[in-house]
């Protein structure tokens, strides 16, 4: 997905990039590189800590030409016209208003620049992900997310990101679906990320009783068994929604 996410918006040397919701900066720190020399990239989060993580690993490449700015997607603090790129892998889907995020992102580019995002894609074509998360809503006895509502799925439906994209100012949007696969060395490395990463699942898992957690493990043993992959891990398939548009002019 990062490959994809620079191999279309091309940040080129002398240009300025922005990556939002950059997290511990595994497209921005790689775009710097396709920057240079004489340009820069900037990574946003709204969280300190990611920026932290994402700085060292800055030093750790001996890369210049990198800003961090803790910022709200949502309002973001430079001027119009100020990067030729935007990128987000995984920020959209996240936040509570993606329509708003889009326009600050169209707006600080500069006309005929390049908007790069990744979002999940549908329950169906994550299994990785969806097996888990289903399992540990029936026994919290959680109800399904409201459609839209923010979270893994909520940008995965092609005709909402394209109307999104379009609604904010963007023009020439290009959809595509980026599939991979995704390996875990054993169900217990797989089962560990899942119930105790997302906010989600963490939450529902923390709600069970002993009995209950597990009848849910048990449960997600069997229904993996399709998966298994070579050594006793195990291979899901994974299915991003990628897009890439341009600010008109230029």
């Amino acid at each position: 997905m990062t490959d994809w996410l620079l191999a279309a918006a091309a940040p080129a040397p002398g240009e300025s990039a922005l990556d939002v919701g950059a997290g511990p900066g595994g497209v921005g720190l790689q775009a710097a590189r396709a920057v240079a020399p004489g340009g820069r990239v900037v990574l946003s989060d709204l969280a300190p800590a990611m920026l932290d993580v994402a700085r060292e690993r800055a030093r750790e490449r001996d890369l210049r030409n990198v800003e961090f700015e803790v910022a709200d997607a949502t309002a973001l603090p430079w001027p119009d016209a100020s990067f030729d790129v935007v990128l987000a892998r995984f920020a959209f889907q996240a936040m509570d208003d993606p329509a708003r995020a889009l326009a600050e992102a169209l707006r600080v580019l500069r006309p005929g620049g390049r908007l790069a995002l990744a979002v999940w894609g549908p329950p169906e074509g994550n299994p990785w992900a969806a097996l888990s998360m289903q399992a540990l809503r029936e026994a919290a006895g959680s109800p399904e997310p409201a459609s839209g509502e923010p979270g893994m799925y909520a940008l995965c439906d092609e005709e909402r990101l394209r109307s999104l994209l379009t609604g904010a100012g963007f023009a020439a949007v290009r959809l595509e679906h980026v599939t991979d696969e995704r390996r875990f060395d054993s169900f217990e490395q797989w089962w560990q990320l899942r119930r105790d990463l997302p906010p989600g699942s963490a939450q529902n898992w923390a709600s069970l009783d002993a009995g209950a957690r597990e009848a849910v493990e048990r449960a997600l043993r069997e229904r993996v068994q399709p998966y298994g992959g070579v050594g006793g891990g195990l291979a899901f398939a994974s299915d991003a929604l990628v897009a890439l548009a341009r600010r008109p002019g230029g």
